[in-house]
């Protein structure tokens, strides 16, 4: 039997010789060429069986060569191969006349499983045209290539009554059977157009790549590109109604959660130079706040005056700090904890608050393992979540369910989830009976000042904070809703195998600590370091001061022992924090330095730790934490 021949049509050598050698063992006669002129030429002067097509080509679009081939040649079948364009542009060549296509990196087994299925239809063909006592043979073979397409295929009635279907149909609308589907109207599979498909079919002929929404058996919706053609009677009439359906749901879910983390990542980059900025404005706020109120009796007005202004300036702070979680530069103080007591808590402050046409029902058991989480963020995500359940209920009233359960997560279940891994994970689920979402409200409910709420009921920004600090403790959050049919909010923590802890902390009202020691201070803003210097020296240390990094390093370099801690600012002209460091190390490996920033992408408290650095701080710091951070950077 003759060796079934195949044209290679690739401009790079490397391609064309690995895709020979395996054709070759394969017991094909492989061809290779390296653009689509002489492609053209090749196939005018022998017959291929197969051609495989680069879809772009130095001369020419791999659409255009196969146009050429088709027309010297409509026998031979194609397999695009693309590395650069849309899944849609490889699926438009097909509707052209390719068999089929592939991505690169090519994985050979499937594109030998393709090959093969190719060449298999191709000789079909040919044995069909060869003899008629051939013909039922053939048309058995051809009906169960038709099975095995991956494609939905059917056919049915302008009415929607099935005439026929393929078993890839069955599975991609959730059937059991063959027999299932063929006694479905497939209108019913329409829910959002019941009727302009056969309407458009009667006026158009034919409706290539169109991209529609569709429902499955079970109610839940997937999309789908469809190639959609009509049959007509002698009278133009419309008898019959053909389709090719290709399932796209799981390319659409990873373009929507591409275009989230886009729209994170650019949120995240405007919030770090927002907080930046606030945070040296709120710095010198704080301390001359706290200093100033060190001077003043602690009965009368101005006392209290001054404690309204920090009680306003520690708010600031932590909107900033809020706005950090967003962007995922925020690391929380996380500990293993198990968060059924912090919901708990939740439920009992809701019980009090909400009112009695909210229903609440829970379900979170007793003993469930541990999250390595912040307890004040993990209820910062329950008091947002269950106050956007009571904004969707407060006219009608409605119920409020929560449960908490350990679920295992499979890397099957995983395939379409990004930064997701397979393992045991502890499931918070907020559900509850309001009015819903449209799918176009589901998309942007994560946006940070998107907001459904009139003007004065909120923010916007508590969904986007909740995305944020799911993401900032490495879990998973999804949304489901309906309009008209209530919300539900999935959270997935991963578990941790470890005992419960706790911080210890020094309490508000534990004196000061101070000392005498030689501290060179540095920062650009002069209000800044204006401040922090009276600070300093109010705890009992000598210092010296600075708005300049490169004057700073000229004088410690003429007197590395005169000074006994440094503290500088990260971000400086001519020279950073970071880069000051390193030259101060240089001289004096064994120099305390404490690194201040109000936000930087560029350095990490880790990052810090590794190139000597003592401590890190981030601005504002208060006075207590700066008298503590000193004494840690000098060993006390």
């Amino acid at each position: 039997m003759d060796k079934q021949r195949i044209l290679i049509v690739d401009d790079n050598p490397g391609t064309c010789e690995t895709l020979a050698t395996v054709l070759k063992a394969k017991g094909y006669d492989p061809v290779s060429v390296g653009n689509g002129k002489k492609a053209t030429e090749s196939v005018s002067e022998s017959f291929f069986n197969l051609a495989l097509i680069d879809l772009v080509l130095p001369d020419m679009q791999g659409i255009e060569v196969l146009e050429k081939i088709k027309t010297f040649s409509p026998a031979t079948e194609a397999v695009i191969i693309t590395g650069h364009a849309s899944v849609d542009t490889a699926v438009q060549a097909m509707h052209d006349g390719a068999f089929s296509y592939v991505i690169k990196p090519v994985d050979m087994d499937h594109l030998l499983a393709i090959i093969d299925k190719a060449v298999e239809k191709q000789k079909l063909q040919a044995e069909r045209n060869a003899a008629t006592e051939a013909l039922r043979e053939s048309e058995e073979r051809y009906r169960q290539f038709f099975e095995d397409d991956l494609s939905g295929a059917y056919s049915c009635k302008p009415d929607g009554r099935m005439i026929a279907c393929n078993p890839a149909f069955v599975r991609m609308f959730g059937f059991s059977s063959v027999e299932e589907a063929m006694n479905t109207n497939f209108e019913l599979l329409y829910p959002s157009m019941p009727t302009t498909v056969p309407d458009r079919v009667r006026d158009e002929k034919r409706l290539e790549n169109l991209e529609l929404k569709m429902s499955r058996i079970d109610g839940t919706f997937i999309h789908v590109i469809a190639n959609i053609v009509g049959v007509f009677d002698d009278q133009g009439d419309l008898e019959e109604i053909k389709g090719y359906l290709m399932d796209i749901t799981n390319r659409k879910n990873l373009e929507m959660q591409l275009r989230q983390s886009r729209k994170m990542e650019a949120i995240g980059t405007l919030a770090g130079g927002i907080a930046h900025d606030f945070n040296n404005i709120l710095f010198p706020l704080i301390g001359y706040t706290e200093m100033t109120m060190e001077e003043v009796p602690e009965e009368g007005m101005i006392r209290r005056n001054m404690d309204e202004i920090l009680k306003a300036a520690h708010r600031a702070k932590d909107l900033v700090q809020q706005i950090l979680i967003i962007s995922r530069e925020r690391e929380a103080e996380k500990l293993p904890i198990q968060i059924h007591f912090v919901i708990k808590e939740v439920l009992n402050l809701l019980r009090s608050s909400l009112p009695t046409t909210i229903n609440i029902r829970h379900n979170i058991g007793k003993a469930h393992g541990h999250v390595l989480a912040d307890p004040s963020q993990i209820h910062q995500v329950m008091m947002n979540l269950c106050t956007n359940a009571y904004h969707a209920m407060r006219e009608k009233g409605g119920m409020l369910e929560i449960s908490l359960n350990e679920t295992e997560i499979s890397a099957e279940e995983l395939a379409f989830k990004q930064d997701m891994t397979p393992g045991l994970y502890l499931k918070l689920t907020v559900r509850d009976s309001g009015h819903g979402m449209s799918p176009e409200v589901v998309e942007r409910v994560f946006d940070p000042y998107f907001t459904t709420k009139d003007t004065g009921e909120g923010s916007g920004i508590g969904l986007s904070i909740v995305h944020g600090i799911v993401r900032n403790h490495g879990g998973y959050i999804t949304v489901y809703s309906e309009p008209d049919k209530g919300s539900a909010f999935c959270i997935y923590f991963p578990l941790i195998d470890a005992d419960t802890g706790s911080l210890k902390t020094a309490p508000d009202d534990a004196p000061l600590l101070t000392g005498r020691e030689r501290i060179l201070l540095v920062d650009d803003e002069k209000r800044i370091v204006e401040m922090e210097k009276q600070m300093l020296e109010q705890l009992g240390y000598d210092v010296t001061a600075f708005t300049g990094s490169l004057k700073t390093l000229e004088v410690f370099a003429g007197d590395p022992e005169g000074f006994d801690l440094i503290i500088t600012d990260m971000t400086m002209p001519n020279m950073t924090g970071l880069e000051l460091s390193e030259n101060i190390l240089r001289i004096r490996p064994d120099m305390p330095i404490i690194l201040c920033t109000g936000y930087s992408e560029m350095v990490t408290k880790e990052k810090a730790e590794a190139m000597g650095i003592r401590e890190f701080v981030m601005k504002p710091a208060l006075r207590r934490e700066m008298a503590e951070t000193i004494r840690r950077a000098l060993g006390d």
